[in-house]
């Protein structure tokens, strides 16, 4: 018999990130989309390579439009990625600024 128990392999946060991405892909990845520090170690993974690579990371900035949050937030904020995001050579994608819509079926 199998039996499915409720333990997690790995935290899927921070470097532990890249180990996984190792784990399951098994190579380096070409794009990276993430909105939190705890992505910043899978996007710099990915950026640190030859060869074109992307790394965008998304601002939940649009209190109007959807749940904005950032340094502030407690479960998991985005204060070093905003800092150091041209640093890394990581591009900040902002959702007020860069987003026509965030929800497009709301009015339906």
């Amino acid at each position: 018999m199998l039996r499915k128990l409720p333990d997690l392999g790995s935290f899927d946060d921070r470097d532990e990130k890249v180990v996984n991405i190792g784990l399951h892909l098994g190579r380096r990845p070409i794009f990276a989309f993430g909105n939190s520090d705890g992505d910043l170690s899978m996007l710099r993974y990915t950026l640190q390579s030859a060869g074109v690579r992307l790394g965008l990371l998304l601002h939940h900035d649009d209190a109007a439009r959807e749940f904005a949050y950032d340094r502030d937030f407690n479960i998991s904020p985005l204060s070093d990625g905003l800092e150091h995001a041209d640093a890394y050579g990581i591009r900040l994608v902002s959702m007020k600024n860069d987003w026509r819509s965030v929800f497009p079926y709301a009015s339906i």
